[in-house]
């Protein structure tokens, strides 16, 4: 057969092969189509990742495994001072606290070895050199296929501010402890082992205020004799450190310690010095800064008064002389009373409160213009230590000049030794303390555990005796716009004027908490649902004047919520909350001019 009569016919194969170009055609086009899915997703990602980065209060930087900076979000300028530039290709590693370091290196490690993310807190130098708390979630970038890590992701957050927080209340946990401990180990002591259980406890002192070691000195001759400046100085009251390094000499002379830097402070008891705290370190310096020199003199304020509770098991005419002194300058006024009913022993810390002398009469304890009144808590308590024989101790509020005062009662073989010590100080610190851990800083209200604590009393009580209880949610419109574009100031003075607008015009027993940065729960105690709206319609008025005088370059817009305590739906904390919430975000969704 002729090869040409084997061909395929010229029709057959032109209709092949724009099939064949066609399907290829449709499968490019579908192709370009995919890409350019691909692509707008690929845009549509990064507008979004931009938007995120570039907006954020938070910090978002991505790393090579070996912690240099790839890249880092605009946000960092505000809040370390550093730009982007100046980072990129960095390492993060030159800006922890040394401290922190291995903490840091560990939790890098664990990032890098799992590909679930981890959370850790540090601390990181600012560009001016201070350094912030941080707390950071990180995240290893991963191949796809391969798992092997490309990089590291870490979002990070300033908690500056709750360290501090956190820092004070555990400083201020471990103050207290340890004016505790003082205390108690002082009043217990014996007369023997009194030495030793000071150095033990000046050891203790050190160790809080970040010192290598401490001791307390009475003054005695030999100390006068070795150390005359020190001794002048403390005298009229002067705290020293190492900033005098003539001091220096004579203390290692005396002590035997070889020591880098020192801190003294004088014991006194009123206005008579009777020893030193001494604290110091053999490697480093240190200062004394004016919150040290505070806490310092709390402390041996408590030294004093636990010097002088020791000696309630003791006869003054056992004691040696440095107890003496002691006894004479403490600050807790101090009377013995004997068997025959005659003041046996009176310091002259109690002669300024009581117009008594040795052997007066117990009669003349009661006085008219104290808390030693006839039938007060004192002569009842009095009554119970004397005849009963038995130690008390209590506190007493003295009306006549609004003070506190501490009172105990031991008695011995020989009668009733009586100590009393003014208070009022102590009390006004403690009142501080946990106004601090209750309320919210910068407008005054509660803050939102304490808050919610508050909530669920009144929810507790409207279960069991059937009152009214309503509570609201407000959220102040666009504060973050306001402090981005007229500034921190100007954002917390917008706070404080709602705030302070709310406590002016809310009922009397009303209770507002700061639960978020721009969010506010506000209780009503004994109210219906009716009432507060209405008592809400004259607050907003107060808010719509505020607007209209156009004092401030923005409009001031509450969004609110409210729900009622309802046996039935709303009965637990949860629920009201839940409602609450419901309505605020129904509400916000008004327009301004509706609301």
């Amino acid at each position: 057969m002729d090869e040409k009569e084997k061909e395929v016919p010229k029709g057959e194969n032109s209709s092949e092969e724009v099939a064949r170009l066609k399907a290829k055609i449709l499968e490019y086009e579908r192709t370009m189509e995919y890409q350019k899915k691909l692509e707008d997703s690929l845009k549509k990602s990064e507008e979004i990742y931009k938007l995120l980065t570039e907006n954020s209060t938070d910090i978002v930087s991505k790393h090579s495994s070996d912690g240099i900076f790839t890249f880092v979000s605009p946000s960092i300028k505000n809040i370390l001072g550093y730009s982007a530039e100046e980072l990129i290709g960095t390492s993060i590693y030159q800006l922890f606290n040394p401290q922190d370091l291995i903490s840091v290196k560990r939790a890098f490690s664990s990032i890098l070895a799992l590909p679930t993310s981890s959370t850790f807190s540090y601390r990181i130098k600012k560009k001016d050199g201070a350094y912030l708390w941080f707390e950071t979630t990180g995240k290893s970038i991963r191949d796809e296929f391969s798992g092997v890590v490309k990089g590291i992701i870490l979002i990070s957050r300033n908690i500056n501010e709750k360290k501090l927080i956190e820092s004070e209340l555990t400083f201020r946990n471990d103050l207290r402890n340890l004016t505790e401990k003082i205390s108690n180990r002082l009043n217990s002591s014996k007369i023997q082992d009194i030495e030793d259980d000071l150095i033990a406890l000046s050891t203790d002192v050190a160790k809080l205020f970040s010192y290598d070691d401490g001791d307390v000195f009475i003054f005695n001759e030999e100390f006068k004799s070795i150390m005359p400046n020190v001794y002048g100085k403390l005298r009229a009251n002067i705290v020293l450190e190492h900033t005098q390094p003539d001091l220096l000499d004579d203390f290692q002379k005396y002590t035997g310690k070889s020591i880098r830097s020192f801190a003294f402070f004088p014991l006194s008891i009123e206005k008579n010095v009777i020893g030193m705290l001494a604290l110091y370190n053999f490697q480093k310096e240190s200062s004394i800064t004016e919150s040290l020199n505070n806490n310092i003199r709390t402390v041996l304020e408590i030294f004093a008064s636990a010097l002088g509770r020791m000696l309630d098991n003791y006869k003054i005419v056992s004691l040696n002389s440095t107890i003496k002194v002691i006894l004479d300058n403490i600050p807790q006024a101090y009377i013995h009373i004997n068997n025959e009913g005659l003041i046996s022993n009176i310091n002259s810390k109690a002669q300024e409160y009581l117009p008594l002398k040795k052997d007066d009469p117990l009669a003349k304890i009661v006085s008219d213009n104290s808390i030693f009144l006839k039938d007060s808590k004192f002569d009842r308590e009095f009554k119970i230590a004397w005849e009963k024989r038995l130690p008390v101790s209590f506190e007493e509020f003295d009306i006549s000049d609004n003070s506190w005062y501490e009172v105990r009662m031991i008695p011995d073989s020989d009668g009733l030794s009586i100590f009393f010590r003014d208070i009022t100080q102590q009390k006004t610190s403690e009142e501080k303390l946990v106004e601090y851990a209750t309320k919210d800083s910068l407008t005054g209200v509660l803050n939102r555990r304490a808050g919610l604590i508050h909530l669920q009393k009144l929810i507790n009580i409207c279960k069991t005796q059937n009152k009214k209880l309503c509570i609201g949610y407000i959220d102040i419109d666009n504060l973050k716009k306001i402090n981005d574009k007229y500034g921190q100031n100007e954002g917390d003075f917008l706070l404080t004027f709602v705030i302070k607008t709310l406590r002016e015009n809310l009922r009397e027993g009303d209770i507002i908490c700061r639960v978020g940065g721009d969010e506010f729960l506000i209780i009503f105690p004994d109210a219906s649902i009716e009432e507060i709206l209405q008592l809400w319609k004259e607050i907003d008025s107060i808010f719509r004047q505020f607007n209209e005088t156009k004092k401030k370059p923005y409009s001031i817009y509450i969004n609110r919520g409210f729900s009622q305590f309802d046996q039935q739906k709303n009965s637990t904390l949860d629920a009201m909350l839940a409602n609450a919430d419901r309505e605020l975000t129904a509400f916000s969704k008004k327009p301004k001019s509706s609301k």
